[in-house]
């Protein structure tokens, strides 16, 4: 729901003028070594993409991309005269180097062409996500999201999926015909880029199980069995500054546990602000394979313990820290080896 949203505000701003060249990907929050400078420097990092969508060459010379909200000096970028896009082609300007920079909480970007006049321009209320774009999908076409930013090349969409080793030792793990991945106990692949569809998921002896990725979707699989692994969506969206998102799964067999906060707190819950009192539940009663919604909390160390549901014994008593607009998923789950009870962070 909160991507569709953010999609129909920028529709509905999108677009000023009809024009061969057009605003065709931004990305508002970087992070990665976008103007390939060697140093991931944040809003430095930070590019608006042009296409040129006619049959002609264009020369943008002179035209000039304005921020027109965020009002970071100088705010402004001009195309040096003779600056040309081929027919069908990009041309991309990174922050460091135009000096336009985009907010992270709403901008709004416009593309004059040499005279002033304006020719595109794109509004957002708030950026998607670290590292994902807001792009024209096909090139020149409507606006989307993109967990798969190409400053200087067609855009595309993608599904993400991590996959998490929960057996002990080694695990030799295959998603379709890419190289054997080999993963201890709580390692993970970070997020991997697959094209949206059926994927075969396997191991060395086991499988192949099949997984269904959605566009745009970020997928955890928690293996402990090939045969039989436990599959959940995160969110697809970025918090607010100053909190982050936290959800809870239980791992741990024939069990239901709370999540208490020894020393109270300030979370949001549903979309309402709660104050949770000292030794009050953040969440409770989470079974086995359990998937808590996420609670919004402020982005700070947090001391929580992890309680039987039944019996209220502590059986993880750990800080959690927490970073802004960062999204959690916290599991807990008895390590195959030694049997204790551990939190483990993604």
């Amino acid at each position: 729901m909160r991507e569709l949203i953010l999609l129909t505000a920028i529709l509905a701003i999108s677009s000023v003028a009809s024009a061969d060249v057009v605003i065709n990907e931004i990305l508002p929050y970087p992070g990665s070594d976008w103007d390939l400078n060697g140093d991931v420097s944040g809003m430095g990092d930070e590019f608006i993409e042009l296409y040129n969508t006619g049959k002609e060459d264009v020369d943008i010379g002179n035209y000039s991309l304005r921020d027109t909200v965020y009002k970071r000096r100088p705010g402004e970028y001009v195309f040096p005269e003779g600056t040309v896009i081929p027919a069908g082609g990009f041309i991309f300007v990174v922050s460091s180097e135009g000096g336009v920079y985009l907010g992270n909480n709403g901008d709004i970007l416009r593309l004059n062409d040499s005279s002033g006049a304006p020719v595109d321009e794109i509004g957002y209320e708030i950026a998607p996500g670290i590292d994902i774009s807001l792009a024209r999908i096909p090139d020149g076409g409507d606006w989307n999201v993109s967990s798969s930013p190409t400053p200087g090349e067609p855009n595309v969409q993608v599904a993400l999926v991590r996959i998490v080793s929960l057996s002990s030792g080694e695990t030799s793990l295959g998603l379709d015909d890419l190289p054997e991945i080999c993963l201890g106990f709580g390692e993970n692949t970070g997020y991997l880029k697959m094209e949206p569809g059926v994927h075969d998921l396997k191991g060395v002896d086991e499988g192949p199980v099949s997984l269904d990725l959605g566009t745009e979707t970020r997928t955890i699989v928690f293996v402990s069995d090939v045969s039989d692994p436990v599959t959940i969506e995160d969110a697809t969206e970025v918090p607010t500054a100053m909190t982050a998102w936290v959800r809870f799964v239980n791992l741990i067999p024939d069990s239901t546990v709370d999540v208490i906060l020894p020393e109270g707190g300030k979370i949001w819950f549903d979309g309402d602000k709660t104050e949770v009192e000292e030794g009050g539940a953040l969440v409770e009663n989470v079974a086995f394979q359990d998937v808590t919604e996420y609670v919004v909390a402020y982005s700070k160390n947090t001391q929580a313990e992890v309680r039987t549901s039944e019996t209220n014994d502590v059986i993880i008593d750990e800080e959690l820290e927490l970073e802004d607009g960062m999204v959690y998923t916290l599991v807990v789950i008895e390590d195959p080896e030694t049997s204790e009870n551990i939190l483990l962070f993604f």
